[in-house]
């Protein structure tokens, strides 16, 4: 899947479920329309634009090392800072508990 398909499903579940509870979100006072992204990571919303201008990157979740198969869309900043670390911290934690 690539990332317009992931922006898109995604983009669409998030306002979906703002439909469903009557929320919505704002941004100095404003509300946001659609086209909006919410990485699961970094709790940043981004715009399409991210798509070309690449601040979001596909991850598998879990993670791939973990057999994960899922893929999102997260903010590249937060996911080269601690993706790594992360994942490894997550692994060591799965092979201590077998």
């Amino acid at each position: 899947m690539n990332k317009i398909n992931l922006f898109n499903r995604f983009e669409c579940n998030l306002q979906n479920t703002l439909n469903k509870h009557s929320l919505s979100i704002k941004a100095n006072d404003l509300a946001l329309s659609q086209g909006y992204y919410l990485c699961p990571i970094s709790l940043k919303l981004f715009s399409s634009d991210s798509l070309k201008n690449q601040t979001l990157t596909i991850e598998h979740v879990p993670p791939k090392s973990l057999g994960g198969k899922g893929m999102v869309l997260v903010d590249k900043e937060i996911n080269n800072k601690d993706g790594h670390s992360a994942d490894k911290d997550l692994l060591l934690f799965f092979q201590t508990k077998t």
